[in-house]
């Protein structure tokens, strides 16, 4: 193992999801180069504000995050890559996930080895491979295609592969959280509540704008009526950020005696404790989802379009249910993109065949079989 300083740039693109799925990957990093310094880039719509306290510097896997916003014009881009370029870094990753193609086509600019995800789509070979071709141009490039039905912890992991031979015996593949790194906001003191007695759902995903993977808001409300009544002894949570709490305000009341309306008003620290602490998660494909997964909590899946062999939950204590429609599974191996996927779910169609009882049957059977095991001390 190597105790060189290596220094490490990371393309971050993504929402906070996606950014929990590569926590595996900054693990190896640090196993193979365990004094390396990892910054993050990242900006618009995906920044994060970090500080001492943010899970990932906690957890000592990065140390800097820079900000530059991908929606910059050309030129503006040209000079702060190139400013940020002369920090000698030994190493940049491009990840596959929300990369602009402005920001690939300047990559140039770094003297050092760089490793790029590429995905070939099958409906759009030719244009998927014509856009290659300026990277043949470019020196210490390393070009690692996208591969179909595999987990996106690992497709991250292929990318360390690329640039570091010989070493996946220090390869962390499991994706999870330890309590001792996860900040003590005393959120859930703060709000009265009791660690393994309240439920959180999360009844939107992607800012509430990709129905596509969107149960329907009735749904939800249907849900925790019967979740109130059948089980009075959990409190109900409603966790999302503010985007997500202005798309569904016609239908979650701020104040309710039914669940307490938590979207837009915790930061990412809160978001984390508040799903540690809780009793079950019910999630879309989501940041929620993903963090739950990484606890290894009780987890109620909804899922329809989304690739679950590339983006579904990890975690042992998960059931997934699936809304069967001609695209469920469709974002597989990237035949649709959320955007165009959500033009065919304007109404929520692609989530529909779900319904509210088998969304409480198996919540009973979490019940039986794997909570009271869990939360027996309780």
């Amino acid at each position: 193992m190597s105790n060189n300083k290596k220094k490490f740039l990371i393309f971050c693109y993504t929402g906070l999801g996606n950014l929990v799925l590569k926590m595996p990957f900054l693990k190896s990093i640090k196993n193979i180069y365990p004094n390396s310094e990892i910054n993050l880039i990242t900006g618009g719509n995906y920044t994060f504000q970090v500080d001492q306290e943010f899970f990932l510097v906690k957890q000592n896997l990065i140390n800097n995050v820079i900000i530059l916003n991908e929606n910059e014009n050309i030129l503006t881009l040209y000079k702060k890559l190139k400013k940020i370029s002369k920090h000698n870094y030994d190493g940049i990753f491009l990840p596959f996930a929300g990369m602009s193609r402005k920001i690939k086509y300047l990559i140039f600019l770094f003297r050092c080895r760089k490793v790029i995800n590429y995905i070939i789509r099958d409906n759009q070979l030719l244009s998927d491979y014509f856009k290659l071709i300026p990277f043949l141009f470019f020196k210490q490039i390393k070009l690692v295609k996208v591969k179909a039905n595999r987990h996106e912890v690992y497709l991250n992991l292929d990318l360390l592969d690329s640039f570091v031979k010989n070493k996946k015996d220090f390869y962390c593949k499991d994706l999870f959280f330890e309590e001792k790194y996860i900040v003590n906001t005393n959120i859930v003191r703060k709000l009265y509540l009791k660690r393994n007695n309240y439920i959180i759902i999360q009844p939107t995903a992607a800012d509430g704008t990709m129905r596509m993977k969107i149960w329907h808001p009735e749904n939800f409300l249907k849900l925790i009526n019967e979740l109130s009544v059948r089980f009075k002894k959990y409190k109900i949570i409603l966790l999302g950020n503010k985007n997500d709490l202005i798309s569904s305000e016609k239908y979650f009341k701020p104040t309710s005696d039914q669940y307490l309306n938590l979207m837009g008003t915790t930061n990412i620290n809160e978001l984390i404790e508040l799903i540690m602490k809780c009793r079950l998660v019910i999630s879309h494909d989501s940041s929620v989802m993903h963090i739950a997964s990484a606890f290894n909590k009780p987890l109620i899946s909804l899922l329809g379009p989304s690739d679950i062999k590339r983006t579904g939950p990890l975690g042992k204590n998960s059931i997934e249910l699936i809304s069967r429609t001609k695209y469920t599974f469709a974002r597989e191996n990237f035949k649709y993109t959320e955007e165009e996927l959500s033009k065919k779910s304007e109404n929520y169609e692609l989530m529909s065949n779900i319904s509210v009882m088998q969304v409480l049957d198996s919540f009973e059977k979490m019940e039986e079989e794997i909570l009271d095991k869990i939360y027996l001390k309780d």
